[in-house]
């Protein structure tokens, strides 16, 4: 008998069809898994844009003037109850002080223009309101106090008719000054 002939076996790891097929399968997971998250992310991130831009509700500009006196109020006090940064919240207690202003409730104008002032102690439209009206309802000290912050927050100010301002305010300020 002859000698056989030995064919070569190529060199390297020779594995099993189902060995083969379970490294397959676990690169098609990993791959399906690291998709998952991709799209998780970007499905989150444009949900969260999404949200930022559309959920969130701004709050309505209402034209006060064209409402009844009462109906204002109204509104305003809403606008009260939905305010919830800074400057909302000074916003709807200023137009809540006119709309009291506008109803004659000089009281409660001047509660919600002393509110509004916590929010921005030296706005110098709102110091004017506070001060007409404290002049309105008769109550001259809290007047002249509210005129005298306002002739400072004027004298501090970069507003382009800040001498005007300033003569018509200290001319108010001695007028009650003299009236009590």
């Amino acid at each position: 008998m002859g000698k056989r002939a030995v064919e070569p076996v190529p060199v390297g790891l020779v594995t099993s069809d189902a060995v083969q097929a379970g490294a397959k399968l676990r690169r098609r997971l990993v791959v399906g898994a690291a998709s998952l998250v991709i799209l998780g992310g970007m499905t989150f991130g444009g949900w969260y844009i999404w949200a930022q831009t559309s959920l969130i509700q701004k709050p309505a500009v209402i034209d006060y003037t064209k409402l009844t006196p009462a109906a204002a109020v109204k509104a305003a006090q809403a606008q009260v109850q939905g305010a919830h940064t800074s400057t909302e919240k000074q916003a709807a207690y200023t137009a809540l002080g006119d709309a009291y202003t506008r109803t004659n409730q000089t009281s409660q104008s001047t509660a919600a223009y002393q509110q509004a002032l916590t929010y921005s102690p030296d706005d110098i439209p709102l110091l004017e309101n506070l001060s007409d009206a404290y002049v309105n309802s008769g109550d001259r000290v809290n007047a002249v106090k509210v005129l005298e912050k306002l002739v400072n927050a004027i004298s501090a100010s970069n507003t382009s008719n800040k001498d005007r301002l300033l003569l018509r305010y200290q001319a108010e300020l001695t007028h009650e000054q003299g009236g009590q």
